[in-house]
């Protein structure tokens, strides 16, 4: 819409979104009469204009000023989006025919709230092994910020859940940091990839976290081999191992083969009652990925 040039101009600058801005003018009434005044919205009817009549308003819509007073007029900006918006409204006197064009301009300047990293990455982790990094939730304006992490964006409801944020929810002070710490705890194997949502309120936009990891698992094969052959030993529970009869001062010996079949790296450790009579060798290793050691007991 064209502007009038004799058009005065109030500007609101609104510190994020669904906050109330004021403004406030006097009307002085210099001469020995008071006057009728009232303001009219040029702005139009309909839903193309709908936003703008939730967005500004005038507070005193009419009114009188007395003979030498002056009278406050107060418009507010309530913005919903952080969308630049201009209205136009006229302070008419009816009475001395005088009409004085107004454009109201309101723009939202977005809060500095800020994570100090956007992203949390775990890499391999051994599945139900937990893994914790934080961030910081950082506030570089004059007044506190409410914030609430959305749960469905990263599964919060999941039980066992996989990622865990604390605090989820919370305030940040005045020109202050919040530290957020992540868990992360791979259930399965595989590869999890989320983006948390966090609301500040009266932010326009939404801060994001992103958070990624892969779920891994030990896939190792354990066999004991003798002279009758190779067994499988099973896990849960204890598997026996038989020398048969042992002539005194005579060396009876079992082979241990270690298979790694998994992607990564594993580590095996031998846990025993220490006997004279018995040794391992070696007693602990690590077996890279697709390879394999042998024990001898």
């Amino acid at each position: 819409k064209p502007v009038d040039p004799s058009s005065r101009c109030i500007e609101f600058e609104s510190l994020g979104t669904q906050v109330r801005n004021t403004r406030r003018f006097f009307v002085m009434n210099p001469t020995n009469i008071s006057y009728k005044y009232r303001w009219e919205c040029d702005d139009g009817t309909g839903a193309a204009v709908a936003h703008l009549a939730h967005a500004f308003k005038c507070v005193h819509k009419e009114g009188f000023v007395l003979s030498g007073k002056k009278s406050e007029m107060v418009f507010e900006y309530t913005p919903d989006s952080d969308q630049l918006l201009e209205s136009f409204w006229r302070f008419v006197i009816p009475e001395h025919d005088i009409s004085v064009p107004f454009i109201l301009v309101g723009h939202v300047k977005e809060p500095r709230v800020f994570f100090d990293q956007t992203y949390c990455n775990y890499n391999s982790l051994l599945i139900d092994h937990k893994g914790v990094q934080s961030v910081k939730l950082v506030n570089r304006e004059h007044i506190p910020f409410a914030f609430n992490f959305d749960g469905k964006t990263y599964g919060a409801d999941a039980d066992p859940s996989v990622v865990k944020i604390t605090p989820s929810s919370g305030t940040v002070a005045p020109e202050g940091e919040q530290i957020i710490s992540v868990e992360f705890t791979p259930r399965l194997e595989k590869n999890y990839n989320y983006n948390a949502v966090c609301l500040v309120k009266k932010k326009a936009t939404r801060l994001a976290l992103n958070i990624k990891g892969e779920g891994f698992d030990n896939h190792a094969s354990i066999t004991m081999e003798d002279e009758r052959g190779s067994v499988q030993v099973q896990p849960g529970g204890p598997t026996a191992i038989d020398f048969g009869e042992v002539h005194l001062n005579e060396m009876r010996q079992k082979t241990i083969t270690v298979t790694n079949k998994g992607k990564y790296p594993i580590e095996y450790d031998w846990q025993t009652v220490k006997n004279r009579l018995l040794t391992i060798k070696p007693p602990r290793g690590i077996v890279q990925k697709g390879e394999k050691q042998e024990v001898k007991l």
